[in-house]
Parts: structure tokens; C-alpha cells; sequence
């Protein structure tokens, strides 16, 4: 919800900004157009944060799960 709000109000702006200038057209264009870029950019950087999250996630599970820790002690099965 805050990434449309944030697309919302940025082209809000827009449009106030080139209807204060007295293009209406040019209004509606770049403002239709922020919105959606906005929010595109939005979604891709979260799912690239969230991608990057999960892959360190994987990482640290992996560095400290037991069988990879395991494989740091090796065990002398010949000791009598």
C-alpha cells in the first residue's frame, strides 16, 4: 500500500506542476506515466532486496547447518 501511495502522490505533483504551467495534456501524460514507473520501480527493487534477503538467509543457514559443520571435524573411525 505505501508503494501506491508514494506513486500517487508523485503524480499528484506532476500533474499540479504542469497544470500550473497550463499543460493539461502534458499533465496527464507524465503524471499517468510516473505512476506507473513509480510503482515499477518500486516492485523491482523490492523484490531484488528481497531476493538479495533470502539469498544471504540461504548462506548463513548453510554455514551453520549441522552437516556442513560436520564436515569440518573429521572423525577417526579406526581409534581403538
Amino acid at each position: 500500500m505505501g508503494t501506491v501511495k508514494i506513486a500517487l502522490v508523485v503524480a499528484v505533483a506532476t500533474a499540479l506542476f504542469f497544470a500550473s504551467i497550463g499543460e493539461m495534456a502534458l499533465a496527464y501524460i507524465f503524471s499517468s506515466v510516473l505512476f506507473v514507473m513509480t510503482i515499477a520501480v518500486s516492485l523491482i527493487a523490492s523484490s531484488i532486496i528481497r531476493y538479495q534477503h533470502g539469498k544471504r538467509r540461504s548462506l548463513l543457514a548453510g554455514m551453520t547447518s549441522r552437516r556442513s559443520r560436520g564436515a569440518y571435524y573429521y572423525y577417526d573411525w579406526d581409534a581403538k
